[in-house]
């Protein structure tokens, strides 16, 4: 503590501000990195539904033609395909 009072004003104020716009930076940067998180899930959630609602309003079950997607499980670090599908001529 002795030390601490030895430090001029100056140092003390510079050290003080230092510390406290590191934390105004954390708490900023946490709140602007949540709330941006939460915003892309919600436009990318609604950019979802509505292609799909495009598609199925086009008559399309899942997806239109010319398009194939593939489902994996993953156990014990090995990715296998989930049977039901076939992929086209031209996917290796």
């Amino acid at each position: 503590m002795k030390a601490w009072r030895r430090t001029s004003l100056g140092t003390r104020l510079a050290l003080a501000i230092g510390v406290l716009a590191l934390v105004v930076f954390a708490v900023v940067g946490t709140v602007l990195v949540t709330s941006s998180k939460r915003y892309l899930e919600r436009q990318f959630d609604t950019q979802i539904a509505k292609n799909q609602d495009s598609w199925k309003a086009k008559g399309y079950a899942q997806q239109p033609p010319g398009w194939y997607s593939v489902a994996f499980t993953v156990k014990g670090g090995q990715a296998t395909q989930i049977h039901g599908g076939t992929p086209p001529d031209d996917v290796g």
